[in-house]
């Protein structure tokens, strides 16, 4: 018995070896005919669109958003932030970050992504007492400063320049 494994182990290899091509071929063609890959090609396109369309979208609103600090409006002010503070939360989900509100999609990112996100983190915590009380007031400067990490957010993503 040993004998006739040892004479015919070379044929067995090769059995083997055409056997595990057929299949491998078998494999890929299937893969193509479904076309396994198809969605993250979309999806890598999207991406590449999403972000073009994302970069106008922030560059006009950032355009606004400066005339809009620039004036002697406490009101403006604050509906600046608001409007930065939720282009951002669409922007993570736009960028496939998941959860069922913007604290939650701010958990998930990463500081090597975005440095700053505890930062923005805790300013999104004040902007939402601010939503939620009319009464308070938002000084210019520090409405300037949240800006500002916004925009070194939105900077690291490649949003603005």
């Amino acid at each position: 018995m040993f004998s006739w494994f040892s004479q015919n182990f070379i044929w067995i290899q090769i059995t083997s070896m055409i056997i595990s091509a057929v299949l491998l071929v078998f494999i890929i063609r299937l893969m193509i005919k479904i076309d396994f890959f198809a969605e993250r090609r979309q999806y890598g396109s999207e991406i590449r669109h999403l972000s073009d369309l994302r970069k106008r979208k922030l560059s006009q609103l950032w355009k606004n958003v400066l005339k809009r600090i620039a004036q002697p409006v406490p009101s403006l002010w604050k509906e600046s932030v608001f409007e930065v503070d939720a282009f951002f939360d669409d922007t993570l989900k736009a960028y496939g970050y998941l959860g069922s509100n913007e604290e939650e999609r701010m958990d998930k990112v990463d500081s090597e992504n975005i440095s700053n996100i505890k930062k923005i983190s805790e300013i999104h915590l004040e902007i939402i007492k601010l939503k939620g009380d009319d009464n308070l007031p938002l000084d210019k400067e520090k409405a300037k400063e949240y800006l500002r990490e916004y925009r070194k957010a939105f900077r690291e993503l490649g949003l603005l320049d």
